[in-house]
């Protein structure tokens, strides 16, 4: 098992105050579940952060945010690595996401609760489509990923953050179209893993937006 002082960490990325509000009281929930130490990259230091690694914005929040989550592999100083974004609460143990990566698996994340991507831009879905031959792919939510290093992930992760700057918009597809042409090996997580907050059953609730401004 790795050392967690060393190899095993959590990671937020955090633009603007109302991001910084929304990932201490993250923080707060994670430390109840979890003793690993716990990085944020981004504009601002929240309280409860182990370390900080202050980001220049790359637009306005929501891109910036963005940009820096396609680069997480190269921002993270851990091993392996839990994001989460900055409106989740864990309340559960988090083990069994920490046992993929043991077992082998380079990335494991949980289904979108948007199977159809309606908020992708037209141009973006139709591209979708036509890479996957599928019209309702599985979509995986981009805001709790565990991930560890390999030779196969930092592909993935470069052409994730190259699939991401065609249209800047939302993550999900590019992160489709990443891993149809890297092909790493990805554990999918159930659902409560990245639930709506309202789900009792949740063990990283999700206040989807929350962190916006």
């Amino acid at each position: 098992m790795p050392s967690f002082v060393h190899d095993r960490g959590v990671v937020y990325v955090v633009f603007g105050p109302r991001a910084a509000d929304q990932a201490e009281q993250s923080i707060k929930a994670l430390k109840l579940h979890s003793p690993w130490p716990i990085a944020v990259v981004g504009d601002q230091e929240p309280k409860g952060a182990s370390r900080y690694i202050p980001v220049d914005r790359f637009g306005d929040m929501g891109v910036s945010a963005r940009a820096a989550k396609v680069r997480l592999y190269d921002w993270s100083p851990y091993e392996q690595t839990l994001y989460l974004d900055a409106d989740t609460r864990p309340k559960q143990s988090l083990e069994a996401g920490w046992a993929a990566l043991d077992r082998g698996w380079d990335l494991a994340a949980a289904p979108s609760l948007d199977p159809a991507f309606d908020r992708l831009g037209t141009d973006e879905k139709g591209g979708l489509i036509l890479v996957l031959g599928a019209r309702y792919p599985v979509p995986l939510n981009s805001g709790v990923m565990f991930f560890g290093r390999s030779d196969r992930l930092a592909c993935f992760w470069r052409e994730w953050a190259t699939e991401w700057e065609r249209y800047r918009g939302r993550d999900q597809g590019a992160m489709l179209l990443a891993l149809q042409r890297t092909k790493p090996r990805v554990w999918l997580l159930g659902q409560p893993w990245n639930d709506r907050h309202s789900n009792a059953e949740a063990i990283i609730a999700h206040y989807f937006g929350a962190a916006r401004e």
